[in-house]
């Protein structure tokens, strides 16, 4: 790039470049050239003259207050690039245009005039002004108002008030950060921020501050007639409530359903979600937002080593790098706010303030890979305190400019993208990451077909009608009913057994179905693997949707049950009943020990069945009651467990594969369904789950990755196990906590082996007050003689001590020992003390 002061120093080397044959193919950022009039010995009148001089001086004014590399004026010099010189023009008239002491203030141009020989011999005069940049002050015209201006391209903009604090703030002529804002507060601090920075600021000071010792130490307040005030950074950075005093100093995003077109948006957002409060919350929360919401799409591609893995529609390094550097840079003595954009292609990150670099000016439109950033930054406090600040992962929230872009170009790099474009005007920053959706999106397109391994549980259903036309969806819920209902009367003449169709959901196992349980156990309940069939409707066609289950049915009969005590009345209950040598279900309106009367639900008629025929549904706690009044030894939820799937490895799978199992059968044996006057068929095929919108499939499949959990000291983890461990509790204040053990004679050693664990740790557990700050105390291990006697101790301890259960906080545990074994293990039996 050519330099002012290059061309100024030598413009016969240059000749070509000033006399370009247009203004456009010259004029820009650091160069600008005028005709004087009268060199066609016309004559140049005063009112000429002194619009000449008036250029001259925005000129100047301009390339002092805005370029690093500062600016040059050509005179003499046309629009077509004729040089037309100023050789008609007086001493007078000479003296009059580059007396710029006389013009301007904060400026130190100079003034040189260059022969140029023609090709015909002749010689032409021109004049060369280079202004340098006007480092701490701005270049003001001089004249009754205050007046100056910035160069912006090819223009010389007049600068406004609001333009003229930030060129004050820009050359640090003044401090924002260190302008007095408001009378200090206590209660609008947010109390977070402020213990987190007292931990960091203070850890190698030995002693105490208050926290306006701490905020004025820290350069977060200033005294003003012995009253504190917040600076402009400490509020920013301190108060709960920064938006008070700064009203847009948040972060917007902004999400369009459209691609990013020449710069330009198009269409209506279809998110808009801010972020407001201190800058370490409003950085914390987009993270989390970012983390927990699937805002960007996640690429899934083949493995060449095998399986799958999952690729980031952008580094969120690169995301994360480029808001941070946004909130901490940015102007904040402008009231806007910073914005993020997310279009198909391209994601937009806006803040106010242009980018500022040391002794250079940055183009107007660059790329990261092909310009070096410096370090330099506007907020310096801020930039300070969020680098003592640590983040979620234990680092510093922000790094040196040119480290963290050198990050972004790294890990856009890795994802094979561009890298990160800045374009900067004279009021703001804008960067942005292209995603390259479409050519990334059409490339694992071409392969999405033979990488489906992820179904849904929804099986096409075909419609055709009495015509032969063949139509995905019927019109109205009561059609959806009618196939259901078809559906129960197949499935019952093809040896099924139906537990219930209600609520649009039907119940059924084949026959022959059943888990085999030892005989003792087999009188009394039945474990039956079912499957749950359901016919839905989404994107305009209709699905059965099946899911397997396990019933858990009573196998013992009304009169049975009677018999047994503890149990509440039978009467109300639905039940299972033979009547007219079948099974129906029914409703049980009386009850004795020969007969019971029922309400048919089939039939909606009431009938009188013997009471041994009868097998009413209770829930799971009874049949436990039943089974162990009976004396069968059977471990019923274990059982439940394993026959559910709940405690078997790769159930998922398993699940798959029997419902995949069962749709073959239903349409081998079953369907298709013959329902007013259409012939319904089941495809066997599922529907599958596409990894990338449009990806052969109406349903599109997003990972979600695990919420992260939050620690001590902000540290972040998504394992909650290691991050306890790791890092210590969220709530980290010390406080003891006193122990009440209480356990048979017999388990004393025990009791107390396990207090020690609890206190030093054992293996990755590193103790209680490492992991919580809470330090464990006992005064001595309450025994009983026996198990039943535990509860009698603990009720004893409370009426002796009627204090412990007014305490408002907590300050004392019982660490009770409930041996499992010939226990009552189940939830609604334990009594709470």
């Amino acid at each position: 790039m050519l330099e002012p002061k290059d061309v100024f120093n030598d413009p016969a080397r240059h000749w070509a470049f000033l006399t370009e044959r247009t203004d456009a193919l010259f004029e820009g950022q650091y160069f600008d050239r005028k005709e004087v009039p009268g060199y066609d010995n016309t004559g140049i009148s005063r009112s000429q003259l002194s619009n000449i001089r008036d250029q001259i001086k925005e000129c100047i004014s301009a390339f002092a207050n805005a370029n690093h590399l500062g600016g040059l004026l050509v005179l003499g010099v046309s629009k077509v690039g004729e040089a037309t010189g100023i050789s008609h023009l007086t001493d007078e008239q000479r003296t009059s245009l580059m007396s710029f002491d006389n013009m301007l203030v904060n400026q130190a141009a100079q003034a040189k005039e260059y022969d140029h020989v023609k090709e015909d011999g002749t010689t032409c005069k021109i004049c060369l002004i280079y202004t340098p940049y006007t480092e701490s002050a701005v270049c003001n015209l001089i004249g009754a108002e205050e007046k100056a201006f910035v160069r912006q391209g090819a223009q010389n903009i007049p600068v406004t008030q609001v333009r003229r604090e930030q060129l004050i703030y820009e050359k640090g002529i003044r401090s924002f950060e260190q302008g007095a804002c408001c009378l200090y507060d206590p209660q609008s601090l947010e109390r977070s921020v402020v213990d987190e920075f007292r931990k960091v600021f203070l850890a190698d000071v030995a002693g105490d501050y208050s926290d306006e010792e701490l905020l004025y130490q820290a350069g977060a307040l200033v005294k003003q007639n012995d009253d504190y005030h917040f600076t402009n950074a400490g509020f920013l950075f301190f108060a709960a409530n920064p938006q008070r005093m700064f009203a847009l100093a948040y972060v917007r995003l902004l999400r369009y359903e459209s691609d990013l077109e020449g710069g330009q948006r198009v269409g209506s957002d279809t998110l808009d979600k801010e972020f407001t409060g201190p800058l370490t919350t409003q950085i914390r929360n987009i993270r989390t937002f970012f983390q927990q919401s699937g805002f960007f799409k996640t690429y899934r591609k083949r493995n060449p080593e095998g399986g799958f893995t999952e690729e980031p529609e952008y580094p969120l390094v690169a995301v994360d790098e480029a808001i941070v550097n946004a909130v901490v840079h940015r102007d904040y003595s402008m009231n806007n706010p910073v914005i993020c954009e997310r279009f198909h292609n391209a994601l937009i990150v806006r803040n106010p303030g242009r980018l500022l670099q040391q002794e250079r000016d940055v183009p107007s439109e660059f790329s990261l890979d092909a310009y070096l950033l410096n370090s330099v930054p506007r907020n310096p406090r801020l930039m300070q305190w969020l680098k003592l600040m640590r983040d979620e992962r234990g680092n510093a929230f922000v790094r040196q400019l040119s480290e963290g872009t050198k990050r972004m170009c790294q890990e856009m790099a890795q994802l094979g993208l561009p890298a990160p474009k800045y374009d900067v005007d004279g009021v703001s920053t804008a960067v942005t990451l292209f995603s390259n959706a479409l050519q990334r999106e059409a490339l694992l397109q071409a392969g999405a077909e033979l990488e489906v391994s992820e179904f849904a549980n929804l099986f096409p259903l075909t419609i055709t009608a009495s015509s032969g036309a063949v139509r995905n969806s019927m019109d109205a819920s009561f059609e959806r009913r009618a196939i259901m209902d078809c559906l129960e009367n197949a499935l019952r003449s093809h040896k099924w057994f139906i537990h219930r169709n209600t609520y649009g959901r039907l119940v059924a196992h084949p026959k022959a179905s059943e888990v085999v349980l030892p005989q003792p156990v087999r009188q009394l309940v039945r474990l039956f693997p079912s499957y749950v069939f359901q016919v839905r409707s989404y994107f305009g066609r209709l699905f059965l949707v099946v899911d397997y289950t396990l019933e858990v049915h009573n196998a013992a009969t009304a009169q049975y049950l009677q018999s047994i005590p503890g149990l509440e009345s039978l009467v109300g209950r639905t039940a299972l009943a033979r009547c007219s040598g079948k099974s129906e279900r029914v409703r049980i309106l009386s009850l004795d020990s020969q007969w019971a009367k029922v309400y048919l639900f089939g039939s909606e008629s009431e009938v009188q069945v013997p009471s041994s025929e009868v097998w009413p549904d209770i829930p799971k706690s009874w049949i436990a009651h039943v089974l162990r009044h009976g004396g069968v030894k059977f471990d019923l939820d274990a059982a439940i467990k394993l026959n559910s799937l709940a405690s078997q490895q790769n159930a998922a799978r398993t699940r798959a594969e029997r419902v995949q199992a069962t749709v073959v059968r239903l349409v081998s044996d079953v369907f298709p369904l013959t329902v007013l006057d259409t012939r319904v068929g089941l495809q066997s095929q599922p529907l599958p789950l596409a990894r990338l919108a449009n990806g052969g499939g109406p349903l599109t499949l997003h990972s979600l990755p695990e919420p992260a959990v939050e620690f001590k000291q902000r540290h972040e983890s998504d394992n909650i196990r290691n991050g306890i461990t790791s890092f210590g509790s969220y709530d980290n204040e010390p406080r003891t906590v006193e122990l009440v053990p209480i356990c048979p004679d017999g388990m004393r050693d025990e009791m107390a082996a396990l207090i020690d664990r609890l206190k030093v740790g054992k293996y990755k557990y590193r103790g209680a007050e490492r992991t919580f700050a809470v330090r464990l105390a006992y005064q001595s291990i309450i025994t009983a003689r026996s198990d039943n006697e535990i509860l009698a101790e603990c009720q004893r301890l409370l009426k002796e001590h009627p204090e412990w259960g007014k305490a408002e906080r907590l300050d004392r545990l019982f660490l009770v020992c409930t041996p499992e074994q010939g226990h009552e293990s189940e939830i609604e039996s334990c009594q709470v003390v």
